[in-house]
């Protein structure tokens, strides 16, 4: 009887623990150099660089006249360079602002604040700025084996950005 309330409440502890693990964070800077982005490495890298991880990227920042996009790695747009492409990273712009970013701290939280955002919501691109006044701040992405994270991106300067990642 014992060890069957020890494993019971083994069951439970681990199951409340996973529900309210802390999400994993790091702050990355992105521009037209650095632009590729890899969630697991929890960092940018260059067009050269990114060659020698390219199974591990899920989006890319993509400069085209006033439109700045993510895209993911697919094949299918020619946007990103044909030796990088592979991964299908699912990426949507929500409407967070700075304080629902902020409060979204377990993977609780991130369950609840985006469990409205199914899969057919994720597109292989998402629109960061189209021209010099319109600025979307946050986005959702899902992994291919269905991990979802949060960016939010700042301005550094001109075409440089602060891109902050919460990911389960």
């Amino acid at each position: 009887m014992k060890r069957i309330f020890f494993s019971w409440v083994s069951i439970v502890l681990m199951t409340f623990s996973a529900r309210f693990q802390p999400l994993q964070q790091f702050t990355v800077t992105v521009d037209s150099n650095k632009s590729f982005l890899s969630l697991s490495h929890k960092k940018a890298f260059t067009a050269n660089e990114a060659v020698t991880v390219k199974d591990a990227l899920n989006i890319a920042l993509v400069f085209s006249n006033e439109l700045i996009e993510w895209y993911n790695m697919e094949k299918r747009h020619e946007k990103v360079p044909p030796g990088l492409t592979g991964t299908k990273t699912g990426i949507a712009a929500i409407s967070f602002d700075r304080e629902q970013f902020d409060q979204c701290k377990t993977s609780a939280d991130l369950k609840r604040m985006t469990g409205h955002i199914t899969k057919n919501s994720f597109s292989h691109f998402a629109l960061i700025r189209n021209g010099s006044s319109s600025l979307q701040h946050c986005f959702i992405a899902e992994t291919q084996e269905g991990k979802r994270c949060l960016l939010f991106v700042t301005v550094i300067n001109g075409n440089s950005f602060k891109v902050e990642v919460k990911s389960e």
